[in-house]
């Protein structure tokens, strides 16, 4: 017996697993820990059988290898040996593999137990700083950034830590085979790569989804797995391109799943400079930029129709394999009101919003951009008024926390389920305050009726005198009577729909200086543009109840003055509204739309999953509700200051950054040159955003902002700003370009790379009645580089010619937002 364990040992050893301690030799699956295990960590395992012929099996949980063992080789075993040895290695196999299972499932739930314990992931973090990579879709928990290792279906099993100094490590006991990381929430073009901070480069390059299979051999599961998930999604393969490791396993790997899928294939391109240890895309981030990227992933190369691609294959060079060229040099799309927009992900908002506004998004299946700004207003119209932020630290300067924010978004995107979700707290309030405050707002009015018909008397009385001594008496009484009348206390109310500019005055007088408007409908912005007066607007009173400015209004009795009113706008609209405004030349003079904060969602009608139910849990929109409502105490009072909210020193320096980063962007050749009204505003609403985000983490009591809350803000307004400039662009559309936007659809949807005139008519003919106009269109894209100038051939058979388009394949980069 000794002999045989020996002779055991020594093959677990020759394999690299070393047990400390001594064989037991039962039948049964024992862990151990191996040489390289920390203490307290058994990764290795056993099993060996002692009767009849000895064998057995061993292996690691911790690189997933195993191996199996007897005594003889196979060519000395009988068949009936063989038979018995194969009874009792299918047997060692199903003890593993229930050992194995019960260790995966204690690792997911110390995993997730790990996860919510851990908070948001520093910045500043080492790591994050040797790579320069923003901390997208990871946490940290003490000295470690986590990066969560989930299944297709979102549930999360294992972590990878990643320390300062950039070493790794994985949960031992966890599964890695076919599980990933994901950034982003697009699902038309999804990439994926090896490594996080690899994924991360990619992400911020290009704004797609990326998913992280932490290996190359792992590239192969994932994609298959996603592929199973997202039929119609485009993969695109991002390889390491291992050139000194031989047999370079990143690119072959990379190729494999490419083929597999049906993918794109994407290499990093070094140039001629190439550094010696430059092998993925985060290596070209750090040394060429993020266009760099950009550029490699939009060169992704199809293995299965592009023949260039084989020949690249078969030369196999350094210079060609890692430089993929399209198979036709088109130049770049040249696209108004199209650009590649980026994801805002919902945990760019602190705890309990950013859990509400992911868990929603996921509800309703629309994209977490779609809820950010919506959110942030609710959260708005709880403090408006009562806070303010003064980022010098002084009141020498200060911003209301109010904002204007419009989401763009097309019919059918839900846009009505999501306001509702997020300002039912704000109804409830209204609902429960009005109800405590029934009877006080009885009395008021009782007292007011009572000294309004004393005030009649007195008018009728003074009227029937002819004494001038007694007449001055009873104007006394009258003015003594009006100055002991209370104001009307009304209900209170924290918003509304459609309101004339008429409406808003009395709104904002009867509560307390402050009112939000919150609407998925038109009729606001054709009250704006003076469609229901006669053609004119009165635009004033919301301009000065954005700023804060004070306001003096008539009133049938006395004239009422505002001295700080605050006025909250969300709005989620369809795009045909914002052109439409575009037409009325008083509302782009006011600089109305200049104020507005804008998103342009990810368009997801038509990809939802109607039999996808993803409840919102109620733990979240629990919290969503109170929070809100605890920001709410006290808000029915009248407060004739708002609290100052100063920055610290690190929020302020790192707002006067963004500040001078904006004012030098409004220059000549500045990326806010041509929204300029637009970016002198994004300074003071980054300000404004900042407060909200700090109320977020602190609540109600909160008296400073720091820099993680104007961190967040200014993260935001960067995104923001790509958003932005498309809504401008959408407001100078005109009908060609909206055919021409139609037919790119079109093709988009149907994955042409070739088309004739009559085929594209066939398909579009309820939107072009006649030949002419989609020429039109199409003579519009062609300006875009969307197509080739209209070609003629004759087909064989055919003595009549046809005409057709080519197709530049850079319109397939699904990260161009198109409205």
């Amino acid at each position: 017996m000794i002999k045989v364990i020996n002779q055991f040992t020594e093959a677990m050893c020759a394999a690299g697993l070393n047990p400390i301690r001594g064989i037991v030799p039962d039948g049964k699956l024992h862990r151990f820990a191996s040489q390289d295990d920390k203490s307290g960590k058994r990764s290795g395992w056993y099993v060996l059988h002692l009767d009849d012929i000895p064998a057995g099996a061993f292996g690691s949980w911790k690189t997933g290898e195993h191996h199996t063992w007897c005594i003889k080789s196979s060519n000395e075993l009988s068949p009936a040996e063989q038979e018995a040895n194969r009874q009792r290695l299918a047997e060692i196999k199903k003890q593993r593999e229930a050992e194995e299972a019960a260790l995966h499932e204690t690792t997911r739930k110390k995993a997730n137990a790990l996860w919510s314990r851990a908070g948001n992931a520093n910045s500043k973090h080492a790591y994050l700083a040797l790579k320069k990579v923003k901390p997208i879709g990871i946490k940290q928990l003490r000295s470690a950034l986590i990066i969560p290792l989930c299944d297709a279906e979102g549930t999360l099993h294992s972590l990878q830590f990643i320390l300062p100094d950039g070493s790794k490590r994985f949960m031992t006991g966890g599964r890695k085979r076919a599980y990933f990381a994901t950034l982003g929430e697009s699902l038309d073009t999804i990439c994926i790569c090896e490594g996080w901070a690899t994924g991360a480069s990619i992400h911020q390059a290009t704004g797609y989804t990326v998913t992280i299979a932490f290996d190359a051999g792992n590239l192969l599961p994932v994609a298959q797995a996603l592929r199973k998930k997202y039929p119609k999604a485009r993969l695109v393969i991002c390889a390491d391109d291992d050139y000194r490791t031989e047999g370079n396993p990143g690119v072959t790997q990379a190729r494999e799943a490419t083929r597999a899928v049906g993918g794109l294939l994407a290499i990093p391109y070094f140039g001629e400079n190439r550094q010696e240890k430059a092998t993925d895309f985060n290596d070209l981030h750090q040394y060429s930029g993020l266009d760099a990227v950009r550029q490699s992933i939009s060169s992704a190369i199809d293995l299965a129709r592009d023949n260039k691609c084989t020949q690249v294959r078969n030369n196999a060079t350094d210079a060609i394999l890692t430089r993929p060229q399209p198979s036709d040099e088109w130049p770049p799309l040249i696209l108004p009101g199209t650009i590649k927009l980026p994801t805002i992900q919902a945990n760019i908002l602190p705890a309990w919003a950013g859990e509400m506004a992911q868990a929603l998004a996921a509800n309703l299946q629309v994209s977490e951009s779609a809820v950010i700004l919506p959110a942030l207003s609710s959260i708005a119209t709880a403090v408006q008024r009562r806070f303010e932020v003064a980022p010098h630290g002084d009141q020498s300067y200060s911003e209301p926390l109010n904002i204007w924010t419009l989401t763009i978004a097309p019919s059918g995107s839900r846009k009505t389920p999501v306001l509702n979700a997020l300002t039912d707290p704000l109804k409830r309030w209204e609902k429960l305050t009005g109800d405590r405050m029934r009877r006080q707002i009885a009395d008021v009015e009782a007292t007011r009726s009572v000294i309004e018909k004393r005030i009649e008397k007195l008018k009728t009385k003074a009227g029937a005198t002819d004494d001038e001594q007694e007449r001055n008496k009873i104007r006394d009484e009258i003015r003594s009577e009006i100055e002991a009348m209370p104001d009307e206390l009304k209900s209170p109310r924290l918003m509304t729909g459609d309101i004339t500019p008429e409406q808003l005055q009395v709104m904002l007088v009867e509560q307390h200086e402050r009112m939000a408007l919150i609407s998925d409908e038109a009729g606001i912005f054709q009250i704006l543009s003076g469609q229901y007066s006669g053609g004119i607007a009165i635009l004033d009173v919301f301009l000065q109840a954005y700023s804060g400015s004070s306001v003096r209004i008539d009133r049938r009795t006395r004239q009422a003055f505002m001295e700080k009113p605050a006025l909250t706008f969300c709005l989620m609209l369809q795009p045909g509204i914002l052109q439409n405004a575009a037409n009325d030349k008083r509302f782009h003079d006011s600089g109305l739309l200049a104020r507005f904060l804008f998103t342009i969602p990810q368009n997801t009608v038509g990809r939802r999953d109607v039999r996808n139910l993803t409840p919102i849990p109620d733990d979240i929109k629990r919290a969503w509700h109170d929070e809100l409502l605890n920001l709410l105490v006290d808000a029915e009072k009248f407060a004739p200051a708002p609290r100052i909210l100063a920055f610290t020193h690190k929020a302020r320096e790192l707002w006067l950054d963004f500040a001078q980063q904006v004012e030098d962007e409004l220059g000549e050749n500045g990326k806010l040159q041509h929204i300029a009204e637009w970016g002198a505003k994004l300074a003071g609403n980054c300000a404004r955003i900042a407060g909200l985000m700090q109320l977020i983490k602190t609540g109600r009591n909160s008296n400073c902002v720091d820099d993680d809350a104007v961190g967040r803000a200014v993260t935001l307004c960067e995104l923001l700003i790509e958003h932005t400039k498309t809504a401008f662009q959408l407001l100078g559309a005109d009908q060609i370009e909206a055919d021409a936007l139609h037919v790119m659809k079109w093709i988009q949807a149907s994955r042409l790379i070739e088309f004739n005139r009559s085929q594209a008519q066939k398909a579009l003919e309820g939107r072009f009645r006649t030949v002419d106009k989609l020429k039109v269109a199409a003579e519009r894209l062609s300006e875009w580089n969307v197509l080739s100038p209209e070609m003629k051939r004759i087909n064989k058979g055919s003595k009549k010619p046809s005409f057709y388009y080519q197709v530049n394949p850079q319109i397939f980069d699904n990260s161009i937002n198109s409205l």
